[in-house]
């Protein structure tokens, strides 16, 4: 998780802040984890990116692809 949020961030201190607001958002949201829909990994993978690309839009950059 970590690489793939560096890899959008572009800076390691926000990485490692994204990844911990995905962890906090992982634990308070738990309960809309639908196995039907994916596996648990993917979920988390897909918040951490989520919320990656919204720290970057913030700072004011170009979103990556």
């Amino acid at each position: 998780m970590f690489g793939l949020v560096l890899r959008i961030v572009g800076d390691r201190h926000a990485a490692e802040e994204v990844v911990v607001d995905t962890f906090a958002q992982v634990w308070q949201k738990a309960n809309s984890y639908q196995p039907a829909r994916g596996d648990a990994l993917t979920w988390v993978l897909a918040i951490a990116r989520h919320r990656a690309i919204d720290r970057r839009r913030k700072a004011g950059h170009d979103v990556p692809v």
